[in-house]
């Protein structure tokens, strides 16, 4: 969607998010919309009188919800190449995936697959919905598998 933003400058819009792994980027897709969340576990340390003096945040995680619609594309759109899209975008969960926003970084990680959901129905454009998780500690939770 062109937009033009006159005043104070704002980011707009999903932008462009690439997968470059676990769904490739030549799978078409339109995203509809991505929600991230930063979370961690907390732990309060609190002095003989029960006063909480420190908090230790631990465990930190990135979920990301996605949503998009799969989609033909340049030279192959067909509904049977959408229809492929489709199935390139229900990873199972573990799957490796990585992500990039070409807008910004705070997306940027590699995820691991927590669930994939086709939305379907009987009048309306097919969604997926991916949730995808990272650890967020500057240590790499989703590797691939050990053997």
């Amino acid at each position: 969607m062109a937009a033009t933003i006159k005043g104070t400058a704002v980011k707009w819009s999903v932008g462009t998010i690439d997968f470059t792994a676990g769904i490739v980027t030549t799978d078409a897709r339109m995203t509809q919309s991505a929600r991230v969340q930063r979370t961690s576990e907390k732990t309060n340390i609190k002095d003989i009188g029960g006063t909480v003096k420190t908090q230790v945040f631990h465990g930190a995680m990135k979920t990301l919800s996605i949503t998009v619609v799969p989609s033909g594309r340049a030279g192959v759109n067909t509904v049977t190449e959408a229809e492929r899209s489709a199935d390139a975008h229900m990873p199972a969960p573990g799957t490796l995936v990585t992500v990039t926003d070409l807008n910004g970084t705070t997306i940027d990680d590699n995820y691991n697959v927590l669930s994939a959901t086709e939305n379907l129905t009987v009048d309306g454009v097919m969604t997926i919905d991916l949730e995808l998780e990272a650890g967020d500690e500057g240590t790499e939770l989703a590797t691939a598998p050990i053997t």
